[in-house]
């Protein structure tokens, strides 16, 4: 006997079922995932963390950079103040120059914090102007551009109001003065220093450097039977040397 013949007509009512029920699934299928989109968004948003290296303004760098710096993370704040400084916000130059003379940024050197100290004096910031002068007249100057550099970054430093700056230069003048112009120059700064710094640290180093230069003055001029001038002067302002043009 033969088997019985395949019937290849379907059924009637399931196409039409799955047609009703299809659209359902999909539906839910959609809404479910939507849903799960939205707590998946709220639950970012509520966990989410700024990234602080993306500080915008100079002085918000400088600002998120001077936390990390005050908090031991020096590594964060280099890079903060790095990015402060290139956002003209020049006290974020003389931190990092500090940091790497401190030792604070071991992935820098004293040189790279003299280009920072100088982009800083470029810029106008008295600190870094003293900084920069400074640490040439200690390490740098042997270089060719050293003595440029120190005549022009102090009294730069003064100029500009830092109290440091006009008791350095005062000292850079004294220690190197040829006549009674350098001294009286140099008199004249320690005057400003206690007119920026008040009656703090800072002035009675100033009256302790008075003293150590008149009493050599006045011993110089009396082997040479002559009085020193008592009127002090200002020191002269050089222009910026060449070589930071």
């Amino acid at each position: 006997m033969y088997p019985p013949p395949i019937n290849h007509q379907r059924h009637p009512g399931c196409a039409e079922a799955l047609l009703v029920v299809l659209p359902f699934v999909i539906f839910g299928a959609l809404l479910y995932l939507a849903i799960d989109m939205e707590e998946e968004k709220e639950r970012r948003a509520r966990t989410h963390v700024p990234d602080k290296f993306l500080c915008g303004r100079g002085i918000d760098c400088h600002l998120a950079g001077l936390k990390d710096y005050r908090a031991g993370n020096y590594e964060d704040a280099a890079r903060l103040l790095a990015t402060g400084c290139e956002h003209n916000y020049p006290a974020s130059c003389t931190l990092w120059g500090r940091m790497a003379l401190d030792g604070k940024n071991p992935s820098a050197t004293p040189a790279e914090g003299q280009r920072y100290f100088k982009i800083g004096c470029q810029k106008r910031e008295p600190d870094s102007c003293h900084f920069l002068a400074d640490t040439y007249y200690r390490h740098f100057l042997n270089r060719p551009e050293g003595m440029d550099i120190v005549r022009w970054a102090w009294p730069r430093s003064c100029e500009l109001g830092s109290p440091e700056g006009c008791l350095g230069y005062a000292g850079f003048l004294a220690e190197t003065a040829k006549g009674k112009q350098e001294i009286n120059a140099a008199l004249a700064l320690l005057d400003r220093t206690c007119s920026l710094a008040g009656q703090g640290e800072l002035c009675q180093n100033a009256g302790k450097l008075r003293d150590k230069i008149l009493g050599v003055t006045n011993s110089k001029a009396d082997s040479e039977k002559e009085t020193p001038e008592q009127e002090a002067v200002p020191a002269p302002v050089p222009e910026t040397p060449e070589k930071l043009r």
